[in-house]
């Protein structure tokens, strides 16, 4: 086992449950140990590891929480690969956490797309995350770009505004199939789709998710809770809790240039 574990909470309820088998799966297809954080008594904390086993899961490190669940849950976050957290979810928990975090809902889609929001601004740790995951999963990825623009109101269609639209969508498209393009060579049997439409990309990613094994989004730690998440694209597809939502920290500013971890295939393709 050379990943860092995953770590699930298990909370009693139906999406607790939910969330130790998603977890136990993901555990193994990473070849990564599970940590279990069981907010019960040992009885339920040996059914949730008793759960584990019966999806195939590897080595457990089952581990009962006797005070903050918000507070050990930050501290197991720092030597984890992935959190994993049942919905509904306090926003405070995914903001803080230091790896990569997946919200997990009663209801799990056992297939689907893998899709990924990316807006112009996305760091390259959510396409590589995203790229991953539906890697393996043998999932097909679609990429994300919502775009808008002021300049743009088909309420009055002028040949001027028929332009814009134009081009202001062949922009969008030109800067996501770049971004998309070095994935694409390093990924040649990922089939990976680009999706690009004028709307807003909360109530757009929130449709999306209906047919989604995945959705795989970003956030940055750096603004303030409300507005990293109250009313984002983020805190609209988590909360409506209709797929997985694999979160992914952007440490640092937005780059234009990829830069993976040296762990991947287009890490190795760049050496």
């Amino acid at each position: 086992m050379s990943e860092a574990p995953v770590t699930v909470l298990e909370n009693g309820t139906p999406a607790g449950r939910a969330a130790v088998r998603w977890a136990a799966v993901e555990a193994t297809r990473r070849r990564a140990a599970l940590r279990i954080l069981g907010t019960g008594d040992d009885l339920a904390l040996a059914r949730a590891a008793h759960l584990a086993r019966g999806v195939g899961a590897g080595p457990l490190l089952p581990e009962r929480s006797t005070g903050s669940v918000g507070a050990a849950l930050r501290g197991l976050a720092a030597g984890s690969g992935l959190l994993v957290l049942p919905a509904p979810v306090d926003d405070r928990i995914v903001e803080r956490a230091t790896c990569d975090v997946a919200v997990i809902p009663e209801r799990v889609p056992t297939s689907g797309r893998v899709y990924v929001g990316v807006p112009p601004w996305a760091a390259p740790a959510v396409l590589t995350t995203a790229v991953e995951e539906a890697g393996r999963r043998g999932a097909e990825l679609v990429a994300v770009r919502a775009w808008s623009d002021r300049r743009v109101d088909l309420g009055v269609v002028l040949p001027l505004m028929l332009r814009r639209w134009d081009s202001a969508a062949a922009r969008a498209t030109v800067d996501l199939d770049q971004a998309l393009s070095p994935y694409r060579v390093a990924y040649p049997d990922l089939v990976i789709r680009a999706m690009v439409v004028r709307d807003d990309a909360a109530a757009l990613l929130t449709l999306l998710s209906d047919e989604a094994e995945v959705m795989v989004l970003g956030h940055s730690g750096r603004g303030a809770l409300a507005e990293a998440l109250l009313g984002s694209p983020l805190g609209a597809v988590l909360h409506a809790g209709r797929c997985p939502v694999l979160v992914v920290p952007e440490d640092g500013p937005p780059r234009r240039r990829v830069l993976p971890r040296p762990s991947t295939r287009l890490a190795r393709l760049r050496t």
